[in-house]
């Protein structure tokens, strides 16, 4: 009942043509939106929890990750696949970093949604 504001419906109502005009069927169609909306907003939740304790911390993005990551390294020690993506993300821009991860996870969503069709 919380979706029924008139900008949600509208919104809704183009997102559901979209995904009829791909192919979906009404149902299939819902639960696209469904998924799609799911993975922006959760991608969005985590870097607006980011971006408000970065801003809170008084200090720009790559001070505050530098000052993190001996932490982050100890933690994953014992794990060697996140010890090696953190060692690869170490030198990155943390900016580009996520935006990269937004995309590329887009594409995984929109991909799994295109081989539906298929």
């Amino acid at each position: 009942m919380a979706y029924l504001g008139p900008n949600t419906l509208r919104m809704s109502e183009a997102m559901l043509a979209v995904f009829e005009d791909a192919g979906f069927p009404l149902e299939a169609a819902d639960r696209a939106v469904n998924t799609l909306v799911a993975y922006v907003i959760g991608m969005s939740t985590s870097e607006a929890a980011w971006l408000t304790s970065l801003g809170r911390s008084g200090q720009g993005e790559r001070e505050w990750a530098e000052r993190l990551w001996p932490a982050a390294e100890q933690a994953v020690q014992a794990y060697p696949r996140m010890r090696a993506l953190y060692a690869a993300q170490r030198d990155g821009d943390p900016g580009r970093t996520r935006d990269d991860a937004f995309d590329d996870g887009l594409d995984c969503v929109l991909g799994g949604l295109a081989a539906r069709l298929a």
